[in-house]
């Protein structure tokens, strides 16, 4: 399993990341003038920084499993 603190971290990016994007997007949407390509362009942005945080955890796995193999 991973460590703790990387589970903690990975979690917090992802709703800090989120609650970031959410504003982002609410901001556009009262602003005049915010095409659906801009609101799309902030999802993309949170899609590609989970992509991002999760590989972290999946290493940290794999690198766990395999010092208990040993």
């Amino acid at each position: 399993m991973p460590d703790p603190w990387v589970i903690s971290v990975a979690a917090l990016c992802y709703i800090f990341g989120f609650s970031a994007v959410g504003e982002i997007y609410r901001a556009d949407e009262e602003r005049l003038g915010a095409t659906p390509f801009e609101r799309a362009s902030h999802l993309i942005a949170f899609v590609g920084f989970t992509a991002l945080i999760w590989p972290v955890v999946w290493l940290n796995w794999e690198f766990r499993m395999a010092d208990c193999q040993d």
